[in-house]
């Protein structure tokens, strides 16, 4: 990190209560800013800037306090973020501009299958009231 940028990033990572996967993300993404317009917008807004960091598989993760059900539902919201991540993340890439008529045309049940399983996944959430939990 360059002299004099530390202070910064350091008092980022404090203030948002980043973790250490989060704080490497956010060096590597500062240090690989082009210029001190970018690496301000980096400091400024960290978590769009993580939103658009390739996501991390999560980790096999067994809470104790959760049944084996408990756990398995915890895995699989997991798993569903983390494909979730990646698919915003290629839907926000340049590239998906770039795509030619054949390929929307192939893309396209697929895409409209993800949206109709994306709408019975909000149902199911929505049925679960966790905001009630909480």
């Amino acid at each position: 990190m360059p002299r004099g940028n530390q202070a910064d990033v350091a008092q980022v990572i404090t203030d948002w209560h980043l973790t250490s996967r989060q704080s490497s993300a956010l060096v590597d993404a500062f240090l690989e800013a082009e210029d001190g317009d970018t690496r301000q917008y980096i400091l400024s807004h960290p978590e769009l800037v993580l939103e658009e960091r390739e996501p991390v598989l999560p980790e096999e993760v067994n809470d104790d306090r959760l049944t084996r059900y408990g756990n398995d539902l915890m895995k699989s919201m997991e798993l569903v973020l983390y494909f979730v991540q990646i698919t915003l993340s290629r839907l926000g890439d340049h590239r998906f501009g770039e795509l030619n008529k054949t390929e929307k045309v192939i893309i396209a049940p697929v895409v409209k299958k993800v949206s109709k399983y994306t709408e019975k996944l909000t149902k199911a959430i929505t049925r679960l009231q966790i905001h009630k939990l909480q």
